[in-house]
């Protein structure tokens, strides 16, 4: 839901033309690269097991619904573009 990614606009974005943000911008995130709902799920679990030494100051969302929420809206967003 857009509601959940509240949580990550201080620094990422889902608009293409916004690059000034301190985080990477998200625009079709889901199947860039290495990136799958798979292992994004991981990732919001406990980003610093998925990529050590990252940057991003995020505790993580333990929740499973709402991170399944935050991958399907990145999703529709994804295939949106």
């Amino acid at each position: 839901m857009r509601a959940l990614f509240l949580r990550c606009f201080t620094c990422h974005t889902l608009d293409p033309a916004t690059s000034n943000l301190p985080g990477p911008n998200l625009v079709g995130i889901i199947g860039n690269g290495i990136w799958t709902a798979e292992k994004l799920d991981h990732y919001i679990i406990d980003p610093m097991s998925v990529v050590p030494g990252t940057t991003m100051a995020f505790p993580g969302i333990r929740d499973p619904n709402e991170r399944s929420e935050l991958i399907d809206y990145l999703v529709s967003k994804s295939r949106s573009r």
